[in-house]
């Protein structure tokens, strides 16, 4: 008996131990996925701009299902071993060891898991029950955005929080691949075109908007307000200044230089929510003066850099590529470059101010940045509402393009945004929850608007050029909630846990800010879901991951 007992012992502890190898190297082939998304993906290029969509789903679908496949075999592996010891089990009714396995999985999943379960479900049905089914599933009438790219967006969710341990440098990875993409774009933008993708590619004035490893400069300033929100964090957290600010530096430049106005969006969403866990210490205040002072200079730079460029022809020589940004760094670099020097000066004086005390209290900051943050709301708001009811005030004329919304308004988003709501509008209630499928907006523009959109735009709109409304739109009132609330529950959780991951909730706020006025592509889409999944999935910041 006691032989028996001894023996039952050994195999379990070599059980244990088997489990806890298996995991491991679980552990490791999910961490070499994450450095693949985090460093190759963003700066994966195959053709110039030709197919980059589907060169980027493709790249993100198979380095996905290949790392779930041996994931799963190497489950399977451990399955079967535990079986293989386990020959003496209590038995338990069928229905019943279901039952229990269900309740198990539901009380183990957290709010964020919920809502993006609940999400994957109604992305399904929505694809299910669409006029289009085919396309819906395979996205090829959009952005390639189909259940097809929903389903390895789940697989890849369940990678990163049920098998994913941080490492360090995957954050410098995700950073220093950022900074490359910015510097990317900047070159593109003073049209020093260093790899020829320009050139070689036909029509000049036709290319003006492809920019970086990205593409579309839309794409690129809303990936670049992933990477800002990222480095806010580390600016005001992380002791490693020498990277932390040029590195914000630099994605102030590249947002400057992407040209797009939804950068204004993640700009101001980074700057304007920042102070309220930075406010909290003296070392927090001094540290976001200083990255005001990168934000002044990254602008004021461009600014100068832009008016003093006579030779390569810079992208602000087109008066349709001049955004809000590119114009204001141009028209302002001497007061930007002064403002930078007086913010640094300030942070100084408040670093002196607060020293031997950098983590103490610092009274009422935040409550005074919640009203000047309020009253900033208010403010635009009156200003939007003045503009579209006819009282905009003459100094704000210049601006009638931004603040007066109509069919031109955002390029002609007003006019994509206008049909939408009346698609929208005519659907059916369970239409209403469900959506029309995935990537389906294009088919209906182009059965009902094709010639319109040919002669008023010069184009034919596959998407919205917003994210929420093309949610809305495509998978319903109920897409609609169980994807911001996969985003909401991760983001609060991540800003409350701190650490790593308040790094990738924040990153995915001031991205989901850009996103209001930009479009969903399997480019940034997938490190948008692989951030909210950290943010969502830490729990604790360990020396290896603070």
């Amino acid at each position: 008996m006691s032989n028996q007992l001894k023996t039952n012992k050994q195999s379990a502890s070599a059980a244990l131990l088997a489990a806890e190898a298996i995991q491991e190297i679980r552990q490791r082939i999910v961490g070499i996925y994450m450095f693949l998304m985090f460093a190759v993906f963003p700066l994966f290029i195959v053709d110039k701009y030709y197919n980059i969509l589907k060169e980027k789903f493709y790249f993100f679908f198979y380095a996905t299902l290949i790392t779930a496949g041996i994931t799963a075999l190497l489950g399977l592996v451990g399955l079967f071993g535990r079986a293989g010891r386990n020959k003496v089990r209590e038995k338990k009714p069928f229905l019943k060891k279901v039952g229990d396995g269900i309740k198990n999985l539901w009380h183990g999943l957290s709010l964020t898991d919920k809502f993006f379960f609940a999400f994957l479900v109604v992305v399904s049905i929505s694809t299910a029950f669409s006029e289009w089914p085919y396309q819906a599933f395979w996205g090829n009438m959009g952005r390639y955005q189909g259940l097809l790219f929903y389903l390895t967006v789940g697989v890849a969710y369940i990678l990163v929080t049920r098998f994913y341990r941080y490492k360090k440098m995957h954050l410098y990875a995700f950073i220093i691949a950022g900074a490359l993409v910015s510097l990317w774009g900047i070159t593109d933008y003073f049209a020093l075109d260093l790899f020829g993708f320009h050139q070689t590619m036909g029509n000049k004035i036709d290319l003006l908007p492809f920019s970086s490893s990205i593409g579309n400069i839309n794409t690129l300033t809303g990936l670049l307000a992933l990477y800002m929100g990222a480095a806010a964090v580390l600016c005001i957290d992380s002791d490693k200044w020498y990277l932390t600010f040029p590195a914000m530096f630099i994605f102030v430049a590249g947002m400057v230089g992407g040209t797009s106005d939804n950068a204004v969006l993640g700009v101001a969403c980074v700057y304007a929510l920042t102070p309220f866990f930075a406010f909290r210490t003296g070392k927090g205040i001094y540290r976001y003066l200083f990255m005001a002072a990168m934000l002044f200079l990254g602008m004021g730079v461009m600014g100068l850099l832009t008016v003093l460029d006579t030779v390569t022809d810079s992208l602000a020589t087109y008066p349709w590529m001049v955004g809000v940004l590119v114009g204001i760094s141009r028209d302002h670099y001497r007061l930007l470059l002064i403002g930078a020097a007086v913010l640094l000066a300030a942070g100084f004086l408040v670093k002196k101010l607060y020293c031997g005390n950098e983590e103490g209290g610092t009274g009422p900051a935040v409550k005074i940045w919640t009203v000047i943050f309020a009253l900033g709301v208010l403010l635009v708001a009156g200003v939007f509402i003045m503009a579209n009811t006819g009282h905009l005030p003459e100094a704000l004329e210049p601006f009638r393009g931004i603040l007066v919304f109509n069919d031109e308004w955002g390029t002609y988003r007003g006019y994509a945004w206008t049909r939408l709501f009346e698609f929208f509008g005519q659907f059916p209630f369970a239409k209403k929850l469900f959506g029309s499928g995935p990537e389906t907006y294009s088919i209906f523009m182009a059965k009902n608007y094709f010639y319109e959109m040919q002669k008023v735009v010069g184009q034919v709109f596959d998407s919205p050029h917003s994210e929420p409304l093309q949610y809305l739109f495509t998978m319903g009132i109920l897409g609609f909630v169980t994807y911001y609330g996969t985003v909401s529950a991760a983001c609060v959780q991540g800003m409350k846990q701190g650490g790593t991951a308040r790094v990738f909730a924040f990153a995915v706020v001031a991205a989901t800010a850009a996103s209001l006025v930009n479009i969903s592509v399997p480019i940034t889409t997938p490190l948008v879901f692989l951030s909210l999944a950290i943010a969502g999935s830490i729990k604790e910041d360990s020396e290896e991951n603070s």
